[in-house]
């Protein structure tokens, strides 16, 4: 029987490339009919290039605002602050040049300009809000009324989303914002732009681009934890192995990711166009004569955090599955071939090829992994324990909010009588 399926597209209208984004940023302008461009910028691209002065060349006088100082993780100061001079300018289109805080604070102020909001708590109604199960309540809101055009600068890929986090900093935490129209309507990629980006953070923002991957996987239901460490630390080994080892570094080769996300289960696919490797001839990094070799603890790695390592018959691609354990005895992550088995509590009982089992260098080692992972519950436990407290301490607020707005309307009441 043929399988059923849907596509959901995105609101974006067009990704464009090759071109000059100055040339492409005023195309978009006039194919919006936008007059009023506010844009927000990277100070630095702004003070230190002429990235940003070649696009406002290009727009002309359609230039009604530009807003630049934007701190990492799109604090709800900078949405706030962002959106009082777009509204002043009466901006019809946002152009936002930089990373992902960048396309991040356009995100959020073309929401904020749509409700008016004018302080960092009118912002708090139309947060995501997660409970302590992992049950996400998402409120029901009308998205943007004016575009986006956004020129990347960085690999985050941050720009391709509808979902934008903000940080409240008075707690502090970033929370997440949703809305389908709130993704950008034009991305353009202008390889000349990101010339200007300092190499450390062009690669650091590469692996960020794994963590938005990895976030695009939370409606599996995972344990958040083996998410976001034992897959993103699989994935990311995958990645660099095929760039570094399969292509062999050379730019013109490329490497695809395939990930494919069902309810308690992650699948993902990483394949580079090199020659391929036979898996079982990769050292055991485990071995005392390859302790201090640089291969192998990538694959190493992924078998021990996985649940499911395959290798395709050339070995040029491999397939990477997590799964909701839940207690399955079956768990893949508890066979002996793996080298450590947990069998409970803080007792590890330690495989180590070459050594016995109770010998100097197993002991230590076994230790070692019992000691990470009492630090680990326990740093768990105080993480929920922190969370507890700050939720108590918001419910405080709103109440002690409730309770002046009471008393001020008992107040106004009085005196009108």
């Amino acid at each position: 029987m043929a399988k059923a399926g849907q596509v959901v597209f995105s609101r974006m209208q067009r990704v464009v490339w090759g071109r000059p984004a100055a040339e492409v940023v005023a195309e978009e302008a006039g194919r919006l009919g936008a007059e009023r461009v506010f844009l927000i910028v990277s100070r630095t691209l702004n003070r230190e290039s002429d990235v940003v002065s070649e696009i406002g060349r290009g727009l002309g006088n359609r230039v009604a605002g530009l807003f630049e100082g934007i701190p990492a993780h799109v604090h709800r100061e900078t949405v706030i602050a962002a959106t009082r001079e777009a509204r002043a300018a009466k901006a019809d289109l946002i152009v936002t040049v930089g990373g992902s805080s960048a396309s991040g604070v356009g995100k959020m102020a073309r929401l904020a300009l749509a409700h008016g909001l004018e302080t960092v708590d009118d912002m708090e109604p139309f947060r995501t809000v997660t409970a302590p199960d992992g049950t996400r309540t998402k409120p029901e809101f009308r998205g943007p009324d004016i575009g986006q055009v956004a020129v990347p600068t960085t690999l985050s890929g941050g720009e391709y989303y509808h979902y934008q986090g903000s940080t409240d900093t008075r707690i502090p935490e970033k929370q997440g914002y949703e809305h389908p129209d709130m993704i950008p309507t034009s991305v353009v990629l202008d390889p000349w732009a990101a010339l200007h980006t300092p190499e450390w953070l062009w690669f650091s923002t590469g692996i960020r681009a794994v963590d938005h991957a990895v976030e695009c996987c939370a409606h599996a239901r995972l344990d958040r934890r083996r998410l976001l460490f034992d897959f993103r630390v699989g994935l990311t080994e995958a990645i660099s192995n095929a760039m570094l080892y399969g292509n062999e570094n050379e730019p013109g080769r490329r490497v695809r990711v395939e990930l494919h996300v069902r309810p308690g289960e992650v699948r993902a696919r990483v394949a580079d166009e090199g020659r391929g490797f036979d898996p079982a001839r990769v050292p055991d990094p485990r071995l005392p004569e390859n302790i201090m070799r640089p291969d192998g603890r990538g694959i190493f790695l992924m078998r021990a955090l996985m649940d499911e390592v395959h290798f395709n018959p050339d070995g040029n691609a491999v397939t990477l599955v997590l799964r909701d354990s839940g207690g399955d005895p079956a768990d893949p992550r508890a066979r002996a071939d793996e080298g450590v088995r947990d069998t409970g509590g803080a007792r590890h009982h330690l495989t180590l090829p070459g050594h016995r089992p109770d010998d100097d260098v197993t002991r230590i080692l076994a230790a070692s992994i019992a000691r990470s992972a009492e630090l680990a519950r326990q740093a768990e436990a105080s993480r929920a324990d922190l969370e507890a407290a700050l939720e108590a301490n918001r419910h405080m607020r709103a109440e002690m909010a409730r309770e002046h707005a009471s008393r001020e309307m008992q107040l106004a009441h009085d005196l009108q009588l």
